[in-house]
């Protein structure tokens, strides 16, 4: 996405709407980020969650309006979790949640986990068929994507926004081309200024809202490890306020599991090849 003069009127929403139909307002949009924890990479993380929001380009226009009006209220140009003091803002998590809520059509997510993942797959395994952690978890995103598009009789798959900045992208790029997923753009998730041209490359504010999504994805599984306790075996008295809040937008997000990740490796092994590395466009994970 190009960049544009700071004084100017832009709407990214609307933008990409705009190419892709005449009728921007009716426009679907899947809006995904992926939060890392701040201790880490993926590459030494036990966990990496990829949450995505999707909504028509006119509800997103309606939401950036009501979410950034309550970031102002708070003294906030943009909301990223990691970077939020909560003693500062209480009751602006609940806020947003809600807001988020009551603009999305539908929820979107999948947990990593990171260690499972290369018991199961060596990382060179993986790089053969441009994929790691993160670009799983994108991918299964894309997947359950085009599994509820086909379920809702679209005649193609609403166009994706990633958010920039996230190790593993061009990976991602290229395991989405290569199983059929066009119309997939990158963008920041809020304004960033381009130093080399002066110009701002303008943000995705729905990618905020999946960011707090994929935190509340993230956060659970790193309680989880903290605490030495078995997977599954977190109870719904330790999640916040706010994962009971997105909770209600339909949508059921995934955690990898031992025997999809088995069944994934042997979908490499079936699909690898001379000719053609991989094919994994009918590949769902689970």
């Amino acid at each position: 996405m190009g960049s544009v003069p700071l004084d100017g009127d832009y709407s990214f929403i609307k933008h990409l709407s705009q190419i892709a139909g005449s009728d921007w307002r009716k426009v679907v949009l899947a809006a995904f980020t992926c939060y890392f924890d701040a201790s880490g990479t993926q590459h030494d993380q036990f966990a990496i969650a990829v949450g995505g929001l999707m909504s028509t380009a006119e509800t997103w226009e309606n939401f950036r309006e009501v979410w950034q009006a309550r970031l102002l209220k708070s003294g906030l140009p943009y909301f990223h979790r990691k970077e939020l003091d909560l003693k500062r803002h209480s009751g602006l998590l609940e806020d947003l949640a809600n807001i988020a809520k009551e603009h999305s059509m539908r929820k979107f997510g999948m947990i990593v986990r990171v260690r499972e993942l290369h018991r199961s797959v060596s990382k060179k395994e993986l790089a053969a068929v441009h994929l790691d952690a993160y670009s799983y978890a994108g991918r299964a995103c894309a997947a359950h994507v085009r599994i509820w598009a086909k379920k809702e009789h679209l005649r193609s798959v609403p166009r994706l926004v990633f958010a920039t900045g996230d190790a593993g992208r061009n990976q991602l790029e290229q395991r989405l081309r290569k199983d059929g997923f066009h119309d997939v753009d990158f963008a920041p998730a809020y304004d960033q200024l381009d130093r080399k041209t002066g110009f701002v490359i303008p943000g995705a504010v729905p990618l905020q809202a999946a960011d707090l999504l994929a935190y509340e994805l993230f956060d659970p599984i790193r309680k989880m490890e903290e605490r030495g306790m078995r997977h599954g075996s977190f109870g719904r008295d330790n999640l916040t306020p706010v994962w009971f809040i997105l909770d209600k937008i339909p949508g059921e997000p995934q955690v990898t599991e031992d025997d999809s990740l088995a069944a994934f490796k042997d979908k490499v092994k079936v699909f690898s090849g001379e000719k053609d590395l991989i094919r994994l466009a009918t590949w769902m994970p689970k």
